[in-house]
């Protein structure tokens, strides 16, 4: 800031001193600066599935386990800022400070002009989400977490067609899988089956993601997207617990599927920022009598993964009914899901149809990603 007496020693002529001096004023009284801005299955085939690293049924009763567990952390924080100056020209500024495993990235995802004064959000891929102004774009991955049982993981009959890859659209595999050339944490054009094939065999594979991601990138061509499976099949809520999780069977280096979670998503936020949490879960609980207990576990899990990742409760989570099956009366738990956890949303399974004891067939699988995509996009309606 120049002092008023330095100008008036200069050579400034009086009439443009006076022009200066209102210019500055009126650029102080149209300053306004925004603060942070955050957002960013059921049962198998009764122990009939076969798994690539052996066989074998859950503790429940219902579907294949296998595998064995690790630890592993890293701590990821992210701030964001964004800030706008109006003044008779009308100038804009973003900055976007973003922390992401230790590396410094300017995002620039939020803010844009705004002649009113209003200041748009900030970005950011390693922590706090956010969902940005009318300006700018976010080069990184639009991240989506997957959790849940078989239906999530991928229990549909393979697709007949071959899945027309998008390289817009990408996963994070789950497991090492030899037959498909895949390696636990890389990433790859996404196609079924995207738990790869540690759950699929015997043609089944596809699962509602495959047609959310596809579907997600014609709603929003100019995005990337990433999904970051974590599914696994018959299960109980409880193996996603942060405390007193149940065991389940893990990829190696894991000690339960909490500490899998947490872990595949905090390396995928190195590539960008996490948008929704995807859920489909709930028959293996209704199985075991437990549906009296499972709002509240969904509700833990889903408060736990929004702390320890940096979300915050802009992030959506989104849970799917229970097709018709055997199960169905679970809907009457998950649908109170919105009284429990906030900003959350549950997708409804009217009119599917499974082709075996529980899981959805193709068709219905198609529509059940779709929906998830149109209520996300309720609730995040741009990128």
């Amino acid at each position: 800031m120049v002092e008023i007496g330095a100008l008036r020693k200069t050579c400034i002529p009086s009439g443009l001193l006076a022009l200066i001096l209102a210019a500055c004023t009126s650029a102080s009284e149209s300053v306004n600066t925004g603060g942070p801005v955050t957002t960013a299955g059921s049962t198998s085939t009764l122990g009939a599935a076969q798994t690539s690293a052996g066989t074998g049924t859950s503790s429940d009763g219902v579907g294949p386990a296998s595998g064995s567990m690790t630890t592993e952390g890293v701590t990821t924080q992210g701030t964001t800022t964004g800030t706008t100056t109006t003044s008779t020209t009308t100038t804009s500024v973003t900055t976007g400070d973003v922390t992401t495993g230790g590396a410094d990235v300017m995002a620039g995802a939020g803010g844009g002009t705004a002649s009113t004064g209003t200041a748009g959000g900030g970005s950011s891929s390693g922590g706090t989400t956010g969902i940005g102004g009318s300006g700018g774009s976010f080069e990184g991955k639009e991240l989506f977490i997957l959790i849940g049982q078989s239906n999530m993981s991928g229990m549909s009959p393979m697709p007949s067609e071959p899945w027309p890859i998008n390289e817009r659209v990408t996963f994070m595999v789950q497991f090492d899988c030899e037959s498909l050339g895949q390696t636990a944490g890389e990433w790859l054009p996404a196609e079924p089956p995207l738990h790869g094939c540690q759950w699929a065999t015997g043609g089944i594979g596809l699962s509602l993601a495959d047609f959310f991601g596809a579907k997600l990138a014609e709603q929003w061509p100019d995005s990337k997207i990433g999904l970051i499976p974590n599914a696994i099949p018959g299960q109980l809520i409880s193996i996603y617990l942060k405390q007193g999780g149940t065991e389940a069977p893990v990829p190696p280096g894991y000690a339960n599927a909490y500490e899998m979670t947490v872990d595949r998503s905090r390396k995928a936020q190195e590539q960008g920022r996490i948008r929704a949490i995807l859920m489909h879960q709930g028959e293996s609980d209704d199985n075991q009598g437990m549906s009296d207990q499972w709002l509240e576990r969904v509700a833990t899990v889903v408060a736990d993964l929004r702390a320890d990742l940096n979300l915050g409760e802009e992030v959506p989570f989104l849970a799917g009914q229970i097709g018709p099956s055997q199960w169905q009366k679970h809907n009457a738990y998950v649908d109170q899901i919105p009284d429990y956890v906030p900003n959350s949303a549950v997708i409804s399974a009217e009119g599917t149809a499974i082709h075996d004891i529980a899981h959805f067939d193709e068709a219905s699988a198609k529509i059940m990603g779709e929906r998830y995509v149109e209520k996300f996009l309720e609730m995040v309606p741009q990128p």
